[in-house]
């Protein structure tokens, strides 16, 4: 039902469009936004960022993830069935689902659960935007 109404509106925009003369942008196409992504990223220079979880080494999230999460989250205890102290960061696309899990329940505040120690909130947000290479 919600698609009908967006086809709807999208034509009724085209339309709006064709009998004020106006044109209207679309949005480029996925493969030229990488290539431009890439080339900017090339010509940009480069920032040391502010991020107190390097997403080029994977040991600063491993250790974090050890001090907040493994002590509930391990082989043996098998919290939620969710086994961080195996989990490899540097492959983590391999696990998709385990790392979206993850940032789902640190985003919404519910991991650590209340009463644990909690990281920092850049320290939080650094390793929710990790991408663990």
């Amino acid at each position: 039902m919600n698609t009908k109404f967006l086809v709807v509106g999208y034509v009724g925009l085209m339309s709006v469009a064709l009998v004020s003369g106006q044109s209207v942008k679309t949005a480029p196409r996925p493969a030229a936004t990488a290539v431009a992504q890439q080339q900017a990223k090339a010509q940009a220079p480069a920032v040391k960022t502010a991020n107190p979880i390097a997403a080029t080494d994977a040991t600063k999230p491993r250790a974090v993830i050890d001090q907040y999460c493994v002590a509930c989250h391990n082989t043996k205890a098998k919290t939620a069935n969710l086994m961080l102290d195996q989990l490899d960061l540097a492959h983590l696309g391999a696990n998709a689902e385990i790392g979206e899990k993850v940032v789902r329940k640190l985003r919404a505040g519910m991991m650590p659960p209340t009463g644990m120690k909690r990281p920092d909130p850049e320290t939080r947000e650094a390793l929710i935007t990790c991408d663990g290479e």
